[in-house]
C-alpha cells in the first residue's frame, strides 16, 4: 500500500476542443492523510464554482486514480481529498471532464505530499527451547522484527514463548528457517495486525525492484548523465532505436548522425554537452523508450 503524510493543495484542469462541443473540467483539491482506510471525500466549494452534479464524477476519478500510487504503483489508502474550488463551462463541462480533471489533480498533488510505502506487519509468537531463545531473537533482528516480550510456555515444559512483531515480507521462509534452527522443535503463530511505513532504505529497494520489472509509474530517479551512460552502452542492434531518440532530442544531433554520418556514440557525446534544461525535459522519455 501507499499513503501520504503531508497536506497539499493543487488543481487539475481538463480542456479539449475538437469542433462542436468540447470538454472542460477544472478542480482545486486539498489532499491530506485521512483517518479512514479508503478515500474521505469532502466538498467546501463556495459560490457554485463547481456544480454539485459533478461532485460524484470528481470522487469517482479519485477512486480510480487511487488504484495506482506514485511511488511503486501500489493502491493508495488513508487519503482525504477536499474539493474547495474550480470552474466549469455551461456547454462543454460534463462528468467525464471533471473525472479526468480529478485524476490530473491527483497526479500533480500526491508526489508533493510526501508519499510513503506501507507494508503489512504481523504479530509473531514463537515457542522454542530456552537454550535457543538467543538464536531466535538474533534471527528476528535480521528480519526487522521487534521483540515485545518473553514468557514461559505453560503447555511445554522447558520452552519459552517469544512475542514479537515483524513485517510479513520478511516471514516468507520462516517455517523452514525455524525448523532448521531448532531441529524441528520450534513452533510459531503469525497473524496480520496492521500496516506500517516501510523504512526509507527498504522502500528504495522496493521502488528499484518495480523499476526493473517495468511496473514503475514514473521514471527512475537517476540523473540525466547516468541515463546517457546507459544509452551509450547499447549495442549496434539497437541503432534504429538510437536514431529515433536522437531525432526527438535535437535536430542537430539527428543531422549529425544521418547527414554527416557521425557514429551514434559521438552523437551522444554531443547530446551530453547540451544545456541541462534540455536534458531534464527529455530524460523521462529515455527511461521508457530505450533500455540498456
Amino acid at each position: 500500500r501507499e499513503t501520504i503524510k503531508k497536506s497539499v493543495s493543487v488543481e487539475g484542469k481538463h480542456k479539449k476542443q475538437s469542433g462542436g462541443s468540447g470538454q472542460y473540467g477544472h478542480v482545486k483539491i486539498t489532499f491530506s492523510h485521512g483517518d479512514d482506510d479508503g478515500l474521505t471525500f469532502t466538498q467546501s466549494v463556495v459560490g457554485g464554482t463547481v456544480p454539485k452534479g459533478f461532485y460524484p464524477a470528481v470522487e469517482k476519478g479519485l477512486l480510480e486514480a487511487m488504484q495506482k500510487g506514485v511511488l511503486a504503483g501500489y493502491p493508495v489508502v488513508n487519503l482525504k481529498a477536499d474539493l474547495f474550488d474550480g470552474s466549469y463551462h455551461p456547454v462543454d463541462s460534463n462528468e467525464i471532464s471533471f473525472k479526468l480533471a480529478a485524476k490530473l489533480a491527483y497526479k500533480a498533488g500526491l508526489p508533493q505530499a510526501n508519499p510513503v510505502l506501507l507494508e503489512p506487519v504481523g504479530e509473531l509468537k514463537v515457542s522454542v527451547p530456552e537454550s535457543m531463545v538467543g538464536d531466535v531473537m538474533g534471527d528476528l533482528n535480521k528480519r526487522r522484527g521487534r521483540v515485545m516480550g518473553m514468557n514461559p510456555d505453560e503447555k511445554r515444559k522447558g520452552y519459552t514463548i517469544v512475542e514479537a512483531e515483524a513485517p510479513m515480507a520478511e516471514m516468507t521462509d520462516y517455517t523452514i528457517v525455524l525448523r532448521a534452527m531448532t531441529q524441528g522443535r520450534g513452533q510459531f503463530e503469525f497473524n496480520f495486525v496492521r500496516y506500517e511505513e516501510v523504512p526509507a532504505n527498504e522502500a528504495q529497494k522496493i521502488i528499484a525492484a518495480t523499476c526493473r520489472d517495468g511496473h514503475h509509474p514514473r521514471p527512475k530517479l537517476i540523473s540525466a548523465l547516468q541515463r546517457i551512460r546507459l544509452l551509450v552502452g547499447l549495442n549496434d542492434g539497437r541503432r534504429d532505436s538510437v536514431l529515433r531518440i536522437l531525432r526527438i532530442f535535437h535536430k542537430s544531433i539527428a543531422n549529425a548522425v544521418n547527414c554527416l554520418k557521425v557514429p551514434p556514440i559521438e552523437a551522444f557525446e554531443i547530446f551530453a554537452r547540451t544545456p541541462e534544461r534540455f536534458l531534464h525535459k527529455y530524460t523521462s522519455y529515455i527511461c521508457y523508450t530505450i533500455k540498456p
